[in-house]
């Protein structure tokens, strides 16, 4: 593993100065009339990247990872709705733009974008239903969409995706079983077929609270990305992430520090030897006042065979 050079510790420290000296910053700016209210908030996401990777295209550079802005109207308490742009990596695109019905709390229907990238999750176009079944902890979701995933409303064959999860809450513990299908046309049987993947996750504590946070989660199915025959592979992946934030009390804007660590683990296809690989990553967060936040981590990645690579990453978060 190739060592970080000198430089790059004072660059990221010169971004950290610059990020602890940043005035406070409002949660949001609010509208009302007698017809809706409208709320805007926004957040910027500022990075630094080293990586010890070769053939990188970039190997060192700065850029805006994310830049979003979020407008989120209620009409009555029947309609509301969010439209949220995002501006980041030289590409402007829609994040999300949905109307929600809110019918109960037990039963609300979202025109959103919702699904993923293999594409089990993540934003896409379609209807989402979810609530909370009283008082029990006991929340429920489960999405159509198209599957084309987001900014694509045209559908490269007729059927759909779906997807469900099931999540019981009790104090600061959350515990969730998922699961998602995604139609694809498969090239080789010239059949449009679905790929299938389950999951499940626990999560202890509170964002951007004093105390401990954990989560850990894992997840299994179709690598519908990857055909071997013509059906396609399986994939497995588990990640764990530990935090526990320390208040700070005597300064004006720093009100906490958080060290972190995250271990996750990837396999593309279950019945290859040896494509497995881990990442590590350990880091600390800077919490600033109105959820502003400076973060430093180094990704570490260790495949089963080959070289051990690295990444090293200085962020601002700005919030408003």
């Amino acid at each position: 593993m190739r060592s970080v050079p000198w430089h790059w510790f004072v660059t990221t420290a010169a971004i950290g100065v610059v990020a602890a000296g940043a005035q406070p910053a409002h949660a949001q700016v609010e509208i009302s009339s007698k017809a809706m209210s409208m709320k805007i908030n926004g957040r910027v996401h500022f990075q630094f990247n080293h990586t010890s990777v070769e053939s990188a295209q970039l190997p060192t550079t700065f850029f805006v990872r994310r830049a979003r802005l979020s407008i989120d109207v209620k009409v009555n308490d029947f309609v509301s709705g969010r439209v949220q742009p995002e501006f980041g990596e030289g590409v402007t695109g829609l994040r999300d733009a949905y109307v929600r019905l809110n019918f109960a709390p037990g039963f609300r229907t979202s025109f959103s974008r919702f699904t993923e990238k293999l594409s089990y999750s993540d934003r896409d176009l379609g209807v989402m239903v979810d609530g909370a079944l009283g008082s029990s902890g006991l929340q429920y979701m489960a999405s159509v969409t198209n599957g084309r995933g987001p900014n694509n409303d045209i559908d490269e064959n007729g059927s759909k995706s779906f997807t469900g999860r099931l999540e019981y809450n009790v104090g600061k513990l959350r515990v969730g079983g998922h699961v998602g299908t995604h139609d694809y046309p498969n090239d080789s049987t010239g059949t449009d077929e679905f790929g299938t993947a389950f999951g499940a996750d626990v999560h202890w504590g509170e964002y951007e609270k004093p105390g401990a946070h954990v989560q850990a989660g894992l997840v299994y199915g179709d690598n519908w990305k990857n055909l071997t025959t013509p059906d396609p592979s399986k994939f497995a992946s588990a990640q764990v992430i530990g935090a526990y934030m320390f208040p700070v009390t005597e300064n004006r804007f720093l009100y906490g520090v958080e060290p972190v660590f995250r271990a996750s683990w990837g396999d593309p296809d279950t019945d290859v030897s040896d494509d497995e690989g881990w990442v590590f990553t350990p880091g600390v967060m800077f919490h600033f006042t109105g959820r502003n936040k400076f973060a430093v981590n180094v990704d570490v990645w260790t495949p089963a065979t080959g070289d051990t690579e690295y990444s090293l990453k200085a962020q601002t978060y700005l919030h408003f």
